[in-house]
């Protein structure tokens, strides 16, 4: 009977120990995200888009031939007059105040919130050596910066997109496969209630863009596709992407969390090996990592996340705790020198790796970053090694497969019916 009573108390502790070890589970995100809108929203018509393409500058030198028109933003437009500059001009903003300076008209204060800089469709505005169509808006942020906001019809802004996410020499197929992707990705981005100014950002936060390309390919495959969008139940679908998911799709409810609708077109799948046409991110690895550093990255995006991982002393062991029906890594736990598990999200886990800020942990050489989620961890000594497949979220569409079934013949809407199982495409104009 003392011995019963013993072995209970001794499994008492263990279960205890157990519940303790594992530390900052995070739920999936059950909610239904924000659905795409409805096609018929934007049937018939082209909508113009918002593109943040600089944050928080102070200065802007902006080139090009010709003139261009200066007057107050959408807000305030009819309350300021508008006025016409030769080109080049420069802007700076001080003490909440805008100043344009040109050679012919040396400063003018226009003290506004936000500036807009018009010119005739077939002119340009110059940003280094970037050219952007239409107009710029620069919406005073604080005393003395601003972003800068290109709005331009969607049809003209996506040429730009694929020039900056795919490479020149890809076949048109897979250009017009991105381009239907990336037409149904901006509408749903840009119907995000956020308050923002702008409706996407140039950068991979959104979709990458370059403003105006003379590219072929990227303007063969829009005209091709044009109006074309991804639908689900009569919604446009948010179609994300990334470069390669080394044969299976990640589930959207896994790697964003929430983000996004949990519709059929964004559930994880086996989609073949059509990837592997880009052997250095379809399969990658060993990738070494120093231990210590390693762990201190990690402690410091938690404590950034607010979430107890921020605890974390030195890694002992990284385990994978829940995979998907296909295989991939939905959660990983990591064991510190105190014996603490903590359980981070697939996709938490690989920007935790990848984390810097700025300052006492330094930005990773691009070679030395954890290109994806699907991976698998050992550590020897003082290394931490990953190995893995693909490189991105995984979800949706492989740019990489895209080329792959390309390259073997199939058309635009095969390479999509493959990634996003069960879309339609709908023609919106």
């Amino acid at each position: 009977m003392r011995f019963l009573r013993v072995l209970l108390f001794a499994l008492c502790i263990l279960i205890t120990a157990v519940s303790h070890a594992q530390l900052g589970r995070v739920k999936v995100d059950t909610r239904t995200g924000v659905p795409g809108p409805k096609v018929e929203k934007f049937a018939g018509r082209e909508a113009w888009i918002r593109v943040r393409i600089q944050k928080d500058t102070k200065a802007l030198k902006i080139g090009g031939r010709g003139q261009v028109r200066v007057g107050p933003d959408e807000s305030m437009k009819g309350r300021v007059p508008e006025q016409t500059w030769d080109l080049p001009i420069e802007v700076t903003r001080v003490n909440k105040e805008f100043y344009i300076k040109s050679k012919r008209r040396g400063k003018v204060k226009w003290a506004l919130p936000a500036l807009m800089m018009q010119v005739g469709n077939e002119r340009v505005l110059k940003l280094g050596d970037r050219e952007y169509p239409h107009r710029l808006v620069l919406d005073g942020k604080n005393v003395s910066a601003f972003d800068v906001i290109n709005h331009v019809p969607l049809e003209e802004y996506l040429p730009g997109v694929l020039a900056r996410e795919l490479y020149p020499d890809w076949d048109v197929k897979a250009f017009e496969a991105q381009a239907v992707a990336a037409r149904s990705y901006a509408l749903w981005e840009m119907t995000l209630k956020t308050g923002r100014k702008f409706d996407l950002e140039s950068s991979t936060a959104s979709q990458a863009y370059i403003g105006k390309t003379k590219a072929s390919k990227p303007l063969t495959a829009v005209k091709n596709t044009r109006g074309m969008v991804l639908s689900w139940e009569g919604r446009i679908v948010p179609a994300f992407y990334s470069a390669s998911h080394g044969g299976v799709t990640n589930d959207a409810s896994v790697a964003l969390l929430g983000k996004t609708p949990l519709i059929k077109p964004l559930m994880g799948k086996n989609v073949g090996d059509w990837g592997k046409v880009g052997a250095k991110v379809y399969s990658w690895g060993p990738q070494k990592r120093n231990r210590q550093m390693l762990s201190k990255r990690i402690a410091a995006y938690a404590k950034r996340r607010g979430h107890q991982a921020s605890q974390l002393t030195e890694i002992r062991r990284v385990v994978v705790t829940k995979k998907s029906k296909q295989g991939r890594p939905i959660e990983f736990g990591i064991v510190d020198r105190n014996g603490k598990m903590y359980l981070l999200p697939c996709e938490w886990f690989r920007n935790a790796c990848n984390y810097s800020d700025g300052r006492s942990i330094p930005k990773l050489a691009r070679k030395d970053i954890v290109k994806s989620s699907f991976l698998t961890v050992t550590i020897k000594g003082n290394e931490v090694i990953f190995n893995g497949r693909g490189y991105g979220h995984g979800v949706g569409m492989s740019q990489w497969g895209a080329q792959g079934m390309a390259l073997k013949g199939y058309t635009f809407q095969q390479i999509l019916s493959n990634y996003y199982a069960g879309a339609a495409i709908a023609k919106l104009y």
